[in-house]
């Protein structure tokens, strides 16, 4: 059975390496040499700045959207609020001062379902 990395000096398996130590090491320098040559560029704060103006927009519409999102979910709680007070002030419209339940006068209908004192 012929297997594709047979030859090619690749091993496969938990010692498997991609690069060999010293190319590691190599690359790391480098790496580490085009950070540290970055980071002491004197224009440094000019371009920071100008990346977080140039995510602005970005950052601007991902918060527009959010809040849009928030607030099409707290639309429907807050009529049910609206509703509920709208509700309870009128339950509350019918107790008199002393907290009692209001009663409307007992009237007496006639036969056409007017009152009787209507009906003469």
């Amino acid at each position: 059975m012929h297997r594709p990395h047979e030859g090619c000096g690749l091993s496969y398996g938990r010692a498997a390496k991609i690069a060999p130590s010293a190319t590691a090491r190599r690359a790391s320098a480098v790496l580490r040499a085009l950070a540290l040559h970055t980071l002491a560029r004197a224009d440094m704060e000019v371009l920071r700045i100008a990346a977080g103006k140039a995510r602005g927009g970005t950052v601007r519409a991902a918060a527009r959207e959010q809040l849009s999102r928030l607030s099409q979910r707290e639309r429907k709680p807050v009529s049910k609020l609206s509703r509920h007070r709208s509700r309870e002030q009128q339950y509350l419209d019918l107790l008199d001062s002393d907290g009692a339940l209001q009663t409307a006068p007992v009237v007496e209908l006639g036969p056409r379902g007017r009152p009787l004192s209507e009906a003469a």
